[in-house]
């Protein structure tokens, strides 16, 4: 029986002591409580806290923040240029991106276990804490209309607007100038996910920056083949008057348009409605058969002169509405009118290569030229009428020939009737 003896006092002996420990440790637990101390066991982003006051607690943790925030927030990166591997970057604090933290409210929740509900609990959760331990979570803000701001201002930096690509011509010379293409910075790639990180203080947040490029509508390609003067016509009209100046005004707007293979020009979208605030005056218009005087008066002289410009470069004319009276300007048959929101003139491009339009109107004198790449207009181009009654009725044609003078083909462009009680002065 003396073995039994000898394991019930052993088992005793250690009950006793392991209650003994308990009671020490419970006392230890307790006491750190009724110290005003932080619980064993409390930790704010692995900083242990146990066994300081409120005030430590809050000085561990405002430095364990500032540190954290000693390294930039956010960290944008740009590729620049593959070859060279350069990389522009751009470090955003975590005061320019508006993070906050709030290192009281932490403090308190640190000193604040253990001592809320009834005895019992309070004991369950001091010993759960010092055996498992409690982390305590981060308390912080995003400004995040401040943190717009400043990625807003890194995306002012990367912008570039997109330039088309043009040609100038000056003494004959042709010279083609390259277009750029656009650059802006893709925000959303950036804000997408990012808040989260920053609010826990995840530092440094690095993005590679997506650059979102937008190429220009007339690209350094497009022009690049242009190399001559595919065609040019010229009429003349009374400078120094109000028709005149409108006259002047409206050519102005179709110098340098560029219009690409297979694209249609639309004259009244290009030129622009003709009021007063655009500058132009009144003058003569034949409005239902009746000469009056409206604002842009005399602008059917440019488009006509286009029109005649526009055949001879061997350009498609889409949308051609003849005049009520003949115009003193051109042949009849080969004008061109044109009225805001009622009548416009277009042409289409059907060549293989975008050409440009070069208008110059001063000293009584409009003249067009349509510059392109010559090879697509391997031929002299001419254009004939030929009045069919005395009403009159006019037939134009578009006659093709080939470098000794020999008729290739020739096109029926349009029949127009035409009142001859007067001579259009529109």
């Amino acid at each position: 029986m003396k073995p039994f003896r000898y394991f019930a006092i052993f088992t005793a002996f250690l009950a006793v002591v392991g209650l003994l420990a308990a009671g020490v440790f419970l006392s230890i637990v307790c006491g750190i409580i009724g110290e005003n101390r932080v619980a064993y066991g409390v930790k704010y982003s692995g900083i242990p806290l146990a066994g300081m006051t409120r005030a430590a607690a809050r000085d561990a943790i405002e430095a364990s923040i500032k540190e954290k925030c000693k390294v930039p927030a956010l960290i944008l990166l740009e590729p620049d240029d593959m070859r060279t591997g350069h990389v522009r970057e751009w470090d955003i604090s975590a005061d320019e991106i508006g993070i906050t933290t709030d290192a009281d409210a932490m403090a308190d929740r640190a000193y604040g276990i253990g001592r809320v509900g009834s005895l019992p609990s309070r004991l369950v959760t001091l010993v759960e804490c010092a055996l498992d331990g409690r982390d305590i979570s981060l308390t912080s803000g995003l400004d995040e209309e401040k943190m717009n701001k400043a990625i807003k201002k890194v995306a002012d930096e990367v912008y570039v607007a997109p330039r088309d690509a043009w040609v100038s011509f000056d003494g004959g010379v042709i010279e083609v100038h390259a277009g750029v293409t656009g650059k802006r910075l893709d925000v959303e790639s950036i804000t997408n996910g990012l808040a989260p990180h920053l609010k826990a203080l995840d530092l440094p947040q690095k993005r590679e920056v997506n650059i979102l490029l937008t190429e220009p509508h007339i690209r350094t390609q497009d022009v690049a083949p242009i190399d001559s003067v595919l065609s040019t016509y010229t009429t003349h009209y009374a400078g120094g008057t109000d028709r005149g100046d409108n006259i002047e005004i409206a050519a102005h707007e179709l110098y340098g348009v560029i219009v690409k293979s297979g694209e249609e020009f639309s004259f009244n979208d290009t030129v622009g409605s003709r009021v007063p605030a655009a500058g132009y005056q009144p003058a003569p218009v034949i409005i239902d058969g009746k000469e009056e005087i409206d604002y842009g008066g005399g602008v059917c002289q440019v488009s006509s002169t286009l029109y005649n410009a526009i055949l001879l470069a061997d350009l498609t004319s889409t949308s051609r509405t003849a005049h009520f009276y003949p115009s003193f300007y051109v042949p009849a048959g080969l004008d061109a009118t044109v009225a805001d929101g009622v009548v416009d003139f277009t042409f289409r491009n059907d060549l293989p290569h975008a050409v440009m339009l070069v208008s110059y109107a001063s000293a009584g004198e409009i003249t067009i030229d349509v510059l392109g790449h010559a090879a697509d207009v391997p031929y002299d181009i001419s254009l004939d009428t030929e009045q069919l009654d005395a009403r009159p009725t006019v037939k134009a044609y578009r006659t093709y020939r080939d470098s000794s003078g020999n008729i290739i083909s020739r096109e029926t462009l349009h029949t127009d009737e035409y009142s001859v009680e007067s001579e259009s002065q529109e």
